[in-house]
């Protein structure tokens, strides 16, 4: 399952730095990582009502150590990340 990056959104413009955005693509390829709000819409909630929020990317990392490396990244950077 694709990983969720969660943050306040703008929509149609995400608040993830810009070279955040490029070191992800060199980690996990560019056709792993969703911006589009049509892309995104549906990972915006769950099965619960309660909660919702766009994220600002979803990213789907291939292995344990593409999903180390943007976990390093996030954390360098202040990025929530939702699994």
């Amino acid at each position: 399952m694709p990983g969720v990056f969660a943050s306040l959104t703008v929509l149609g413009e995400t608040r993830i730095p810009r070279p955040v955005l490029t070191e992800l693509r060199a980690i996990a390829g560019s056709e792993n990582l969703r911006l589009a709000d049509g892309d995104l819409v549906v990972y915006a909630r769950d099965a619960t009502p309660l909660f919702r929020g766009m994220p600002d990317a979803v990213i789907a990392p291939a292995d344990a150590e593409q999903v180390a490396r943007i976990l390093r990244l996030a954390t360098d950077h202040g990025i929530p990340v939702v699994p």
